[in-house]
């Protein structure tokens, strides 16, 4: 049910930014990310709410987002981050401190979940997509800036397990300031 509400969400706002170390892989791709952006998700019936961390080993992807480049080719780490709310549903984090993965819990439960993709290539040397969603784990926010909107700045860390022996990766984020990020993929013919 997680899962569908999530993919339910559609975007609201976009930050980007900072300061990334990663050190991992998943099925032996390397999981270096260069820069990130952090968003917050809002259900259509404004219900639920949460902040995704879009980590990417694209360089500047917060441009790359805004000028509708693709990112094909990309490593990327989706994270996302919310708080359980009394009536069941989930809100954006409002306080720092440790989201488990494998966590889906009452009211004030901090959850989370993280998924791993190598986004396919076009042509002669073509790459395929490559997905794995990570099963246990957690995400730390160490620092986190609030306006009246929500989260604008999040700095942290994560360790993520992957399954099937798929391998794990750990890192540090610091996600802040990037309007209008919207990641595209150029489907191949």
């Amino acid at each position: 049910m997680r899962h569908g509400l999530v993919a339910a969400l559609s975007l609201l706002i976009a930050a980007c930014g900072g300061a990334f170390g990663t050190d991992g892989s998943v099925h032996g791709i390397s999981a270096d990310m260069e820069s990130g952006v952090m968003r917050v998700a809002v259900s259509d019936d404004q219900s639920a709410s949460l902040a995704e961390l879009f980590l990417s080993s694209a360089p500047d992807v917060c441009t790359l987002g805004q000028s509708v480049h693709a990112l094909n080719g990309a490593q990327v780490i989706q994270i996302r981050l919310a708080i359980g709310l009394p009536n069941g549903s989930f809100t954006t984090p409002n306080v720092g401190g440790r989201f488990d993965i494998t966590a889906i819990g009452g009211p004030g439960h901090k959850m989370a979940s993280a998924a791993f993709d190598r986004l396919p290539t076009c042509g002669p040397q073509s790459l395929p997509l490559v997905e794995e969603a990570a099963i246990d784990g957690s995400v730390t926010i160490e620092e986190l800036d609030l306006d009246s909107s929500g989260p604008v700045r999040m700095r942290g860390s994560y360790e993520l397990l992957f399954d099937h022996s798929a391998g794990s990766v750990t890192g540090t984020f610091d996600t802040s300031g990037c309007d209008g990020f919207y990641p595209v993929l150029q489907f191949c013919n």
